[in-house]
């Protein structure tokens, strides 16, 4: 995983997020742990190519959909719904750059992110974070399917804010979708069209506090 100097953010392009000072409440929204404790992610796990399983739930028009897994929930790997998507033509020497695509609250992995960096030259990931298969029609997300449905192998959902905090961290929204975002960028470092140098990491509203995480971790 990239150092948090290593990622691209909104706040990069010299606008103020709001949200920044919730990424300290993020991290004490997990339990406290003791200076011999060890972080609730198994970072080593996180950081290793994550399983994929495809799918044709959720077509979109010229992208890649597929499950990626990511942390354990209940004793089984959780499954996480992606697009992915490159530029047209070849790639570059060294292979192509690359986002990681975090959607805030209530959203899903939306389409028209990943189209719009490809667009300008990078390839991208977007997933869902809440447990959930993209619906609705905003952003580009195909089918007119029912918003937030879950699906057989998902994580937890996002309860309010932080309105799981009582359950142990493995059984939180916020560490799985941590979890999410970090093994997105391990599945993008594990591609062969993927230049591992430089790949960015960029998320919106509730996306930017997790992403704040991930980048921290």
């Amino acid at each position: 995983m990239p150092s948090a100097a290593e990622f691209s953010s909104e706040t990069s392009r010299g606008t103020r997020n709001p949200l920044a000072g919730l990424c300290l409440v993020a991290a004490l929204a997990l339990p406290a742990a003791n200076a011999d404790e060890t972080l609730p992610w198994n970072l080593p796990s996180l950081f290793e190519p994550p399983v994929t399983h495809a799918t044709d739930a959720r077509p979109a028009k010229g992208l890649e959909s597929f499950f990626y897994e990511g942390a354990e929930f209940k004793g089984k790997p959780s499954w996480v719904f992606a697009y992915y998507g490159v530029p047209k033509g070849d790639p570059p020497a060294g292979g192509w750059p690359a986002v990681v695509c975090a959607h805030g609250g209530g959203g899903t992995a939306f389409p028209e992110w990943v189209r719009k960096w490809n667009n300008a030259g990078y390839a991208a990931i977007a997933m869902d974070l809440e447990g959930h298969l993209p619906g609705g029609n905003a952003h580009q997300v195909e089918g007119g399917f029912p918003p937030t449905q879950g699906h057989q192998n998902a994580h937890p959902a996002r309860v309010d804010y932080f309105g799981d905090r009582v359950l142990p961290a493995p059984e939180q929204w916020f560490y799985h979708a941590v979890a999410d975002v970090i093994r997105a960028d391990s599945l993008l470092r594990s591609r062969p069209e993927i230049n591992k140098d430089k790949i960015g990491l960029t998320g919106i509203s509730w996306g930017a506090t997790v992403a704040c995480t991930a980048a921290g971790l």
